[in-house]
This record gives C-alpha cells, structure tokens and sequence, in this order.
C-alpha cells in the first residue's frame, strides 16, 4: 500500500489543509506578540510552568511536598540554574517528579564513601577553621566587610594548608572539592584586602574547578520579601560571612561536618555550592550569636540529589528581614532590634559600681546617672513593661543610631546624664559602641534607692 502524494490529494483538500495552517500560525503569532507586549502575563507563564510541587518517600509512604511559597516568582532564578548545569555540561534535577516515582528515601541516608586519609583531611582543615576563622566582632576590616581570615598571619598559615596539608598521606589536596572551594574563598578575600582585581579570576577559578569536582552541587535560590513593594525578591550578590554548615556520616559511622565561609549569591540569588551527594541533615544557613557560637537561622534542601544526577536545584529559601540581616551582620550589627535584644541584668542595684562600670555608667547621688565620659545616656519612650518584653514598634538601627546622634547634637554642651524616676527607661552607649536599654525601678527596700533591668542591643555604629 503506497503513501498518498501531493498530486493524489484532492485540490479542495490541499487548500484546506493550508488554510489551517495559516490560521494556526496567525495565532501563534497573535499569543507571542500578546506576551511579548504583557510581560505579567509572560511572568505568570513562567511562573505556571516553575515546580509547585514534588513527590518524596517517606518511609514505606508517598507522600505529596509544596513549595512553601506558592507566589515565589522564581522563574528567572530556574532558567539561570538550568544554565548553571549546561554551562558545567550537565542536566539539572528538580524537585519536581511524577507521582509514580519519589526524588529519595529520606528514611534511609546514605554513607559517605571516603578513604580514612581524606577523612583525616577534612578533620584537620576543619578544626584549624574552628580555631581561627570563624567570623566574629574581631573579623571586620577597613570597609566594614567580615573577613574569614582575621589577619595576615592566618591567611597565610590557611594557605600553606590548604596548597600542602601537612601530614596528609594519599589525598591531593588540589583535587578535593572542599579545599578548592576555600581556596576560592581565600582568593577572593585577598582581592578584597589588597584590591587586587587579578584574584578575581583566580577565585573564579577555584570555584569552578570545586563545582566540576564535587560529587554534587546544590543550587538554591535566596530569596527576601521586599519591605516597599511587598514582593519576594532575589536575594543578588549578598555575601553570607557565617556560610552554611553540611552534616554526613562515614561508612564507619563517623559523624562530620564541612563549613563553607562566605557564601555568596550571584546576580539572580543563587547559591552554588559543592558537596557530598550523602547528607544526614539539611544545608544550615548560619550566623554567629552573641556569645561566639554559630547558630543555625534557616535550613534548605533536603538529604542529596537523586543519582544520576549531579546538579540539583532546591526550592527558593525565603528570609524575613530579620533573617537577612542576621545572617549577614555581626553580631549587634543587624538592623532589626528585636532580634538581637536579651536580658543581661534584672534588679542590679545601684551600689554595684563594678557592674554599672562596665555598662558604662555611674551612679550618683541622690537620683542622677551620668555616662563614663565619651559615653551617652539618652531618655527614652517606656519600651519595657513588667514582663521584661521590648517594643520597639519596628525602630531598626539604623533609626536608633539616628535618635542617639541627634539628642547627642542637641546637648553637646551638657553632660550626658539621666535623673531619674520609677519606672523610667534610658539607653547607654558605650564609647566603644555597645548599647543598653535600661529600666530603673524603686526599690521595696527603702535602705537601696534603685534597681536597673538591663538589655542587651548589640552595637551601633555612628
């Protein structure tokens, strides 16, 4: 039986047939112009077209995820982690599979398959991180940025470490993921003490060479609300000093965990990050509290990226803005008051001269606190209430640093003192920066004139 041919078919139905033809093209034609001219409805597409949900395994159960946010437009963020992939020659794995299938078996996490020497390797780097870099008060330079390596002499120790690793036996350490991810972050950093642009590309270097490396990356987009327009936005090129913190366990049953400095998004919010595909928590984004420690503010992702895939993009991580400026602030530094508030004191009296010089202040008889000269003591509204919670009503630090340099102007000539009655609130800043909200309360003993609740706001810079 032979296949028609064009003169077998009938005039009438080849005018017919191009016809159609014509028509559909007009209206591919007319939708494309219509989108092209309407970009909210070309953004709505995108954004109908982005994984709104995936199926997982739990256990012997299916089980249906959400995106937590379904109104994340984060279509601009899937097209730049698809070219991510391509660029490095590889398919992108979503979190966006079939109800038939799963994306892994969380109840069962895999072991990472290291040599004992590679484990020793990554304990030794870890521990010298632990010892000397992790970002605090002491780790600013001239611009305000916080540095990873507190000084020359660090660096410079890092750097032999991470190019020789001393005592090292079967691990070349310039083909471990890990270490060229640190050596990209030393690069960087160098660049940015000494302004050299060259390092630039050698940092660029390392990084890439850490993706090519890894047995896994993860790609995840961080993303903010915006405080005017109200929209979730992209969190673009925003260093995150604390870095993010991955936990695995060995065949052994060994447990241990790698630290990344200094990640930091690129120009449509994501993050790149090499790792091992084997986890046993999700990806901690950190910062560092007051007291030194890190602490985890969000996590992201989930256990690995389903083999056979190597890069896999994880849903958008969205960060209030108390978050954001948590995770990229030194301790005292974020914007937000109410994160970083918390009760040092409570009913201090006024006769502990030690104490209130450390706060700054000194006592004077019979009602009067004056601030340590170069200090201040300003008045303030009655934040505190009996139960020692602060409202501060939205006031960020920056409007506070505002408030204490206009009331210092507008009595330069005075000295800063506070007289004062029961129930009064003041705040205190230090001549090294560090600020207090005090509230001072009579005593029931009428032998001591007064106690003080203190609280702790962390640093302003003036």
């Amino acid at each position: 039986m032979t296949s028609p041919t064009n003169d077998s078919i009938p005039p009438r139905r080849r005018r017919h047939v191009g016809s159609c033809a014509i028509i559909i093209a007009f209206c591919v034609a007319v939708v494309m112009c219509f989108l092209l001219c309407n970009p909210q409805c070309l953004r709505s597409l995108h954004d109908w077209m982005s994984p709104k949900t995936f199926w997982r395994k739990d256990y012997d159960k299916i089980v249906r995820y959400h995106i937590r946010d379904y109104h994340v437009p984060w279509s601009e963020q899937l097209l730049a982690a698809i070219a991510v992939a391509r660029k490095h020659g590889e398919r992108l794995y979503l979190e966006d599979t079939s109800p038939t299938e799963f994306a892994r078996n969380r109840g069962n996490v895999q072991s990472v398959e290291i040599f004992e020497s590679e484990q020793w390797l990554l304990r030794y780097v870890s521990d010298f991180l632990a010892e000397h870099c992790t970002p605090d008060g002491q780790h600013i330079d001239d611009s305000g940025a916080i540095r990873v390596f507190p000084s020359e002499e660090v660096a410079q120790d890092a750097k032999e470490m991470l190019d020789y690793a001393p005592g090292s036996v079967g691990v070349v350490t310039r083909e471990h993921f890990y270490l060229q991810y640190l050596l990209g972050v030393w690069q960087r950093e160098l660049g940015i003490r000494h302004r050299e642009l060259r390092t630039e590309s050698s940092s660029r270097y390392h990084f890439e060479k850490a993706l090519d490396l890894a047995d896994c990356v993860v790609i995840c987009p961080i993303m903010t609300q915006d405080e005017r327009s109200g929209e979730v936005v992209p969190v673009a090129n925003t260093c995150f000093p604390f870095g993010v913190t991955t936990k695995h366990r060995t065949e052994q049953g060994d447990k241990f965990s790698l630290w990344y400095p200094a990640v930091t998004t690129d120009q449509h919010g994501l993050i790149c990050l090499p790792v091992y595909r084997a986890m046993i928590a999700e990806l901690a984004l950190e910062a560092v509290d007051a007291d030194g420690t890190r602490v985890t503010v969000e996590t992201f992702g989930l256990r690995d990226i389903a083999e056979p895939y190597r890069f896999g993009l994880y849903e958008p991580v969205v960060l209030s803005g108390e978050q954001l400026s948590q995770l990229t602030s030194l301790p005292g530094f974020e914007e937000e008051l109410r994160y970083v508030k918390r009760r040092v004191f409570a009913n201090l009296p006024l006769d502990n001269t030690e104490t209130l010089d450390d706060l700054g202040i000194v006592f004077e008889e019979p009602d009067r606190l004056q601030a340590i000269e170069g200090g201040l003591i300003m008045p303030t509204l009655r934040y505190a209430d009996e139960f020692g919670d602060l409202h501060f009503r939205g006031l960020t630090r920056t409007e506070l640093t505002q408030q204490l340099r206009q009331y210092r102007d507008a009595h330069a000539d005075q000295s800063s003192s506070v007289t004062l009655g029961d129930g009064d609130n003041f705040i205190v800043l230090r001549t090294d920066g560090r600020t207090y909200l005090c509230r001072f309360l009579t005593h029931i003993d009428r032998q001591v004139f007064g106690v003080l609740d203190v609280w702790d706001l962390g640093w302003v810079r003036w």
